[in-house]
């Protein structure tokens, strides 16, 4: 975690507020001067205080607070960011492209890749629009492979709308290892739901293409990548169009295009 110091007017800490903060004062977590400013605020304790402007945020500080504040990449000062303010999401699928996400919830911030042992990920789950989609389970000595994002708390119904919670995923808490920060982590994923097994389907060549296109825009290993790439691909079928395949077909291009892909023909296969 980088650190950067306190600089408050009129800061003034008795030693029994220092160890109630836990942490001694040299350590004191603070400000990141950044022109994306505070990515998080915590402090504990303490009812009152001056106000102190914060970039363009005003908010009441208590006298004695640790102000502590992630940076776009890496660590959040713990196994979880503040759930009043954001939240830890583990992506996995098609949202693992930046730009596939940030269509659905624009404040998601990548953090960086993370691995989620004794899970394994395929494409398990039989969506509505007549294909696979990829799914994670439990798998004892595998490793499920992702994308760490940070996402504002108010955006979690947009993440749950999009991926049918809870009637086609289940929203989870799990424990993934950040590779960014160097610990593991408590992050929100999506779980399939039991009855939405895929039963012989496969997945639209456009979703494939956003798996691969995230995993490899966020450089996770050759194999967690060949697990997404390698495999047949179901057949457009004529009547989807102007149906929810076919909608979801044009958001998918329009999210590769805009990440710098080439869009895949309906049954081409990925290089």
């Amino acid at each position: 975690m980088r650190q950067y110091r306190a600089s408050l007017p009129g800061m003034r800490v008795t030693p029994r507020q220092k160890s109630m903060l836990g942490c001694p004062w040299h350590k004191t977590h603070s400000v990141f001067q950044g022109s994306k400013a505070y990515e998080r605020i915590r402090w504990r304790g303490f009812d009152n205080g001056p106000k102190a402007r914060l970039g363009r945020a005003t908010t009441d500080l208590p006298a004695a607070m640790l102000l502590r504040c992630v940076p776009i990449q890496g660590s959040w000062g713990g196994r979880r960011p503040d759930p009043m303010t954001r939240f830890l999401y583990f992506a996995y699928g098609s949202n693992m492209l930046t730009e596939r996400l940030t269509a659905r919830c624009a404040s998601a911030t990548p953090v960086g890749p993370a691995e989620a042992r004794g899970h394994a990920v395929s494409y398990c789950l039989g969506s509505s629009d007549g294909s696979a989609k990829a799914g994670i389970f439990k798998a004892p000595e595998q490793t499920a492979y992702g994308v760490l994002f940070l996402i504002d708390s108010e955006q979690r119904h947009f993440l749950d709308r999009a991926e049918g919670a809870p009637d086609i995923y289940r929203r989870i808490e799990i424990e993934v290892f950040s590779y960014a920060a160097g610990h593991p982590a408590d992050a929100v994923t999506y779980l399939p739901h039991p009855d939405r097994t895929a039963n012989g389907l496969h997945p639209y060549a456009w979703y494939r293409a956003l798996c691969v296109g995230g995993a490899r825009q966020h450089s996770l290993p050759e194999s967690a990548i060949d697990n997404l790439r390698v495999g047949p691909v179901q057949p457009m079928p004529p009547q989807a169009r102007g149906k929810r395949a076919w909608q979801g077909r044009l958001l998918a291009h329009e999210a590769l295009i805009q990440a710098g892909l080439v869009p895949p023909k309906d049954d081409e296969p990925l290089p």
